[in-house]
């Protein structure tokens, strides 16, 4: 059993070390750092991630009359020659939208293997910043813009500060604004506050700036508590410090961590 355990251990300790190499002789190519992040058009949004060699696209379309969307699905590589990326694999597949629920069923793939000559989707950065979709399946050109909106996207709290955020990207319809929806709570019981705001991200900056209104809850002295709207309107500001940080600015700075309700729940 020791002899058996040794053995586990060493491998284990083996797989370790290929792996830093495997991270040290292929690193991530700076011209491709670009690329990383979430990209929106009205009705569309783009999430760009680098793993190991690649870049794994994930372009999602809907439409919100239909109550239906699209999901694209690539593997991409960076061509430093061309300062683009172009896709080795690629997916495509169609969801319907359950009004009631907004629960998503997908139908039968449309593909979903690697990508022959002729078929090669490329992603560029245009001389505004924007990204470009030029995608190599469609049966007509197909072609779309999609400007930065950081990543900002999830739940985020601080429990020593009290405060807790919710941030929604409000674009993925065509008839609807280009925002996202940014709830704070602030305090509890007596002294809680919360705000309920709209945001937009700045490229030049890199935050999400939100504006809003705030509603404190006063104790009516029957155990309960009342809503009272301020008259004030309200700015906050939140910077992406990494993937799991995010620091939060309003009459003070406060570094809120990332965290999953779901996982909490459960």
């Amino acid at each position: 059993m020791k002899k058996l355990l040794g053995i586990i251990l060493t491998l284990a300790m083996i797989l370790t070390t290929l792996s830093v190499a495997y991270a040290d002789e292929f690193p991530q190519p700076e011209g491709g750092k670009k690329f990383e992040g979430d990209w929106a058009a009205p009705g569309g949004k783009v999430s760009i991630d680098y793993e190991e060699e690649g870049y794994r696209v994930y372009l999602e379309m809907y439409d919100k009359s239909q109550l239906t969307g699209t999901v694209w699905q690539y593997n991409c590589y960076y061509v430093e020659e061309a300062d683009v990326l172009e896709s080795i694999s690629s997916s495509k597949s169609t969801y319907t939208l359950d009004p009631d629920t907004f629960d998503q069923t997908f139908g039968e793939e449309k593909y979903n293997d690697f990508d022959s000559v002729g078929q090669v989707t490329v992603f560029a950065i245009n001389e505004e910043g924007n990204l470009t979709w030029s995608d190599g399946r469609a049966d007509d050109v197909l072609y779309m813009i999609f400007q930065p909106i950081g990543r900002f996207e999830g739940s985020w709290k601080n429990e020593a500060e009290d405060v807790y955020v919710a941030i929604f990207w409000e674009g993925m319809s065509k008839e609807e604004s280009f925002f996202y929806t940014v709830y704070i709570r602030r305090g509890a019981d007596d002294q809680a506050v919360e705000y309920n705001m709209q945001g937009l991200y700045n490229r030049t900056s890199g935050k999400l700036e939100a504006k809003g209104t705030a509603t404190t809850f006063v104790s009516n002295g029957q155990g309960g508590f009342d809503p009272v709207k301020q008259p004030e309107i309200y700015d906050a500001f939140f910077l992406k410090q990494d993937s799991d940080k995010l620091l939060y600015e309003m009459d003070k700075d406060i570094e809120l961590d990332y965290f999953d309700p779901m996982m909490e729940n459960s």
